[in-house]
């Protein structure tokens, strides 16, 4: 059968990477974007019998996308001279079989050796097929070339912010929120999560949550052990500005604000003195849809999406009175293989049919998924940050660039531009104009100077990165 190997150093302990591949959240950080989305956590950390569960992009394997993937662990241990294995199986998948060896050793220097080796066979003996094997190994190869390079980075945030905190969620199940509750896990945080339901709320287990957000009470009992609050979330911006849309993407945006921040006032005013800090989402749309350059001073501006980042972002502030620093996160078009703007994209880009919206002049303000998360997390985490943060990558880019960009990254042509008439017909007016047609670009002097670091910090690299390119 044919084997995969994989070799990976990192500066941290054997103990410190073994503990970190052991907790929650491990496995969401180690699967790529462009590979799938985690159904199911290991049930039980690395331990011999729990098993985890993965859907398959249509991308990564194209005689297995959209199956879904089930591994059991079959072995694991760990010793005091900082050696360690853990192996896991496929139970059910595209493979015919697959078993994976995860080798932890000491470098001799204190730092960490690792080894992944992969035996697998396919379907039919389809291996023995010298372009098949070629391209699994090259998805295997762009797999570990991820896991490599994210696991690197998380450690070395998670080292710079050592504290551990217990966080409360909100949209933990979105396309941010599920990367952010299992970075913050993995890193050693406790997460309790708030989800939606109709009543009032109540304790679901010991790190879970039910609210009403525009029900306007929550139990202050939940802030209980919580250090710092992460409010994302809302209703979805895309579609066409009726006034129904464009209520509930206010009101479930300003009112659950309200709701969080009502509760928490009540529970620090009974002396308490956490929690500590509330970061809550905010956008691009704050400046307006014309607002061109903009850093966190500019004004606001004046359309629909404007009063509605405003009118939000005065719910969150309103926690300062009782003693609360607040962080509000003015994101741009966030970047991932997974969901949003480049998910819908990419198909039309690979067949060779995209391009730019219009003319492709306006700027399009992006940050890559792996940069939001730690924005959201830094701000939580470092004392310093206050006040409004612009969330987007530091390269500015147009339309145009960004469509070329994306273009080359998929070695197809982007010459085929959008007509704004077109997107104004689905949209209507109105939506298009304060959304794709958008022209703002984000200045990230603040954040850069409070000392945090991109890991993307090109649009290219974005783009390669979570489409595995």
């Amino acid at each position: 059968m044919p084997s995969f190997t994989w070799s990976h150093s990192l500066p941290q302990s054997p103990e410190t990477v073994y503990t970190w591949m052991s907790r929650p959240g491990a496995f969401t950080r180690l699967v790529p974007d462009f590979m799938g989305t985690p159904v199911q956590e290991p049930t039980d950390g690395l331990r011999t019998g729990c098993e985890s569960r993965l859907a398959l992009s249509p991308s990564f394997l194209p005689f297995g996308g959209g199956l879904p993937w089930t591994a059991r662990h079959v072995q694991y241990s760990f010793a005091p001279s900082g050696q360690g294995t853990f192996t896991d199986v496929q139970e059910s998948g595209p493979f015919a079989s697959w078993e994976h060896r995860h080798r932890i050793e000491e470098d001799g220097h204190g730092g960490t050796r690792m080894l992944d080796e992969v035996t697998y066979s396919l379907p039919l003996g389809a291996e023995r097929i010298p372009s098949v094997q070629s391209l699994v190994e090259a998805s295997l190869r762009r797999t570990f070339e991820f896991r490599s390079r994210r696991l690197t980075e998380d450690l070395a945030f998670h080292e710079q912010h050592p504290e551990k905190k217990t966080f409360l969620l909100t949209g933990s199940t979105g396309l941010v929120g599920t990367q952010l509750a299992a970075f913050l896990r993995s890193g050693g945080h406790r997460v309790i999560t708030l989800h939606r339901r109709d009543g009032e709320s109540e304790q679901i287990s010991e790190d879970a949550w039910s609210w009403d957000p525009s029900s306007g009470t929550l139990d202050t009992a939940v802030f209980g052990p919580v250090d710092a609050v992460v409010h994302l979330g809302g209703a979805p911006l895309m579609g066409r500005f009726t006034e129904k849309h464009k209520e509930e993407v206010r009101s479930s945006r300003v009112e659950s604000t309200r709701t969080l921040t009502s509760a928490l006032s009540r529970h620090r005013g009974r002396n308490r003195s956490n929690p500590e800090v509330l970061v809550t989402a905010s956008a691009s749309g704050y400046y307006g849809a014309a607002a061109g350059l903009v850093d966190e001073e500019s004004p606001a501006g004046e359309d629909f999406l404007a009063s509605v980042c405003k009118e939000w972002e005065g719910e969150g502030r309103k926690a300062e009175f009782v003693g609360v620093r607040t962080v509000q996160v003015r994101t741009g078009i966030v970047l991932s293989a997974r969901g949003g703007m480049l998910a819908l994209q990419s198909p039309q880009f690979a067949a060779g049919a995209g391009g730019p919206i219009g003319d492709g002049s306006m700027r399009l303000p992006w940050v890559s998924l792996d940069d939001l998360v730690r924005i959201y997390a830094f701000s939580a985490l470092d004392r310093s940050v206050h006040g409004p943060v612009n969330a987007a990558g530091p390269e500015q880019a147009t339309q145009k660039e960004y469509a070329a960009t994306l273009g080359s990254v998929l070695h197809r042509p982007a010459v085929i531009p959008t007509p704004k008439a077109a997107m104004a017909a689905v949209l209507g007016r109105e939506g298009a104009e304060q959304t794709v047609l958008a022209d703002t670009g984000l200045e990230t002097d603040k954040l850069r100077g409070l000392g945090f670091e991109f890991t993307s910090p090109t649009l290219e690299d974005a783009l390669r990165r979570t489409l595995g390119r």
